[in-house]
């Protein structure tokens, strides 16, 4: 399942914007649980993040797929005019409401790696490991 919102432009116009990725591997006995959570961060994104300047949330998507180890994998991926906007977005989420319910779900599972990256070098990693 893929999940795109807010979505602005398309990849060349990403290229050397701030991007985060984040990846949870979720046991499948808590996959509403996060479906239930990601739903909330996406509501909790459109009502709080900017659309405009340096600031401006360009792209948003949870992807969501299982390995053969029946774990669930949610992959976030936002991507913002610059860092300024990761910036803004980090301090937004310790204020809100829904982070310390969403934060006891990460820990319940097995956090993936956080990856801040231009979305140029994001395409080129991506480019190197299709190369292999």
């Amino acid at each position: 399942m893929l999940r795109q919102r807010l979505n602005k432009g398309d990849s060349h116009e990403l290229q050397r914007k701030s991007s985060l990725c984040f990846t949870i591997v979720a046991p499948a006995e808590l996959e509403a649980e996060g479906d239930s959570y990601f739903k909330l961060h996406a509501e909790w994104m459109e009502k709080t993040h900017h659309r405009e300047g340096d600031m401006a949330l360009l792209q948003y998507n949870v992807a969501k797929s299982s390995n053969g180890d029946g774990h669930i994998i949610f992959v976030l991926t936002e991507v913002y005019e610059t860092t300024a906007g990761i910036e803004y977005h980090s301090k937004q989420w310790h204020e809100a409401a829904i982070s310390d319910d969403f934060t006891k779900f990460i820990s319940r599972c097995k956090p993936g790696q956080k990856f801040f990256y231009p979305f140029s070098s994001v395409l080129e990693i991506f480019h190197n490991q299709a190369e292999l």
